[in-house]
């Protein structure tokens, strides 16, 4: 779309710290989806103390999905991608427990890259374990969309973004986890989810985080204004998680255990050195791509079918084009109106008597008041109304502006000569 008054990345940036300056207020982003997302993270660590190598094995993955399946969520994804030619051994216990998984009615999303990966997976279950993997669980696509210009991650695509040679298409993570729990029986949504990485503190975290999410957002705001986004580092994770090995091992109370994972929807993934599983969020920190997903259904749950995009719905363009051109009529028109308030008289008071009248600066106020109004009001409508990004419409605030500036310049100009007079 048309970014009316700055650049495509500009636009963008001013989207981040738009992000990071309100993202904690209810009236832009509530916690809704927060209280329904958590994240279970395989790390190194847990590799090294239970004496696993990477790739773990697939009794190990199934201990850690045994252990979530008993405290009841509603769902579990799991962001691994499960290749059939790496099957071992113990390939019969990761089955074991996905069959718990069926009888509890618990559904299970395995990560898929391609439409076939799971074909692949399933004939070899079959050839080794004499099972259909593709019974117990169902194929979502974990393929990121990532913006060209900075590689930030701030799209999130409801469709698996395959080769243009297959016409297989698979649902995305979290819009297929939202498919299913909101009993949707058509993809009624089009446009790719412009996503809004949270920024408020949960509790669990805090505990085991600690200094990191003690910033608030002010001291974020005023890094960036100071250091610019590079600096900004937001290290606070939103989305409640817990690490595998403080699961296995029970180095947290068994109450944050249960929040964390009964009722959940839970996201099981690793954060493994050198894996290159890694999201770039809007908020430039980098975290493990289990989170990508995590933020997606969050999107989703928290705002549902008004979740930010990037483009508009087919139906939506004449209206919001009519929207378009009722600002700039409102504000040419105004404009205009200041204008006729100017007569010859006001400039030669200017160049005669400096301080005399302030005339025009009450007109430059009220232009500037009402065209703040004007820019704000359509601002609002744009992004509750329309659910577009923050990107889409906030270069549309640099017509505040409109018809001030030659003004300015011709009263800077004209205080100017009469300085220089009297100085002469």
């Amino acid at each position: 779309m048309l970014h009316i008054g700055v650049g495509n990345l500009t636009a963008r940036y001013s989207q981040d710290i738009f992000n990071v300056a309100f993202g904690s207020y209810s009236w832009v982003y509530n916690n809704a989806g927060q209280k329904q997302v958590s994240v279970v993270l395989l790390g190194d660590d847990a590799l090294s103390e239970m004496g696993e190598e990477w790739p773990a094995t697939y009794k190990f993955h199934a201990r850690i999905l045994d252990f979530i399946r008993a405290r009841k969520p509603k769902a579990v994804m799991i962001d691994f991608l499960f290749l059939g030619h790496c099957l071992d051994s113990t390939a019969k216990e990761l089955v074991r427990i996905l069959k718990k998984y069926k009888r509890d009615q618990i559904p299970v999303y395995l990560a898929v890259s391609q439409p076939n990966d799971l074909e692949s997976i399933s004939r070899a279950f079959q050839i080794k374990q004499n099972v259909d993997i593709a019974d117990y669980v169902i194929p979502v696509s974990v393929v990121k969309k990532t913006d060209a210009t900075d590689f930030v991650d701030r799209q999130y695509p409801l469709k698996g973004m395959f080769a243009k040679e297959s016409e297989q298409e698979i649902n995305s993570a979290a819009y297929q986890i939202y498919q299913d729990f909101e009993l949707q029986s058509q993809d009624i949504y089009t446009q790719n989810i412009e996503l809004f990485w949270g920024v408020g503190q949960d509790p669990i975290n805090s505990k085991w985080m600690g200094s990191d999410c003690q910033d608030t957002w002010y001291n974020n705001f005023q890094r960036v204004l100071y250091a610019g986004l590079e600096k900004l580092d937001y290290k606070c994770i939103y989305t409640r998680s817990l690490s595998a090995l403080d699961l296995l091992t029970f180095g947290v109370s068994n109450d944050d255990i249960q929040a964390v994972l009964n009722d959940k929807f839970v996201f099981y993934g690793g954060n493994i050195l050198g894996s290159g599983d890694i999201a770039t969020t809007s908020l430039h920190t980098m975290l493990p791509g289990i989170y990508y997903h995590a933020m997606a259904l969050d999107n989703l749950l928290t705002l549902g079918e008004h979740y930010k995009r990037r483009s508009l719905a087919p139906e939506q363009y004449y209206l919001y084009n009519t929207f378009l051109i009722l600002m700039f009529f409102s504000l040419a028109t105004f404009s205009y109106y200041i204008r006729l308030q100017y007569d010859e008289c006001i400039y030669n008071q200017l160049r005669t008597r400096l301080n005399q009248n302030h005339q025009w600066l009450y007109y430059y106020s009220l232009h500037f008041l009402v065209s703040f109004l004007i820019i704000i009001s359509f601002s609002i409508v744009s992004f509750y109304f329309f659910n577009l990004a923050v990107a889409n419409w906030l270069g549309h605030t640099s017509l505040i502006a409109t018809g001030l500036s030659d003004k300015v310049v011709t009263h800077a100009v004209s205080i100017t000569k009469t300085i220089q007079e009297w100085a002469d």
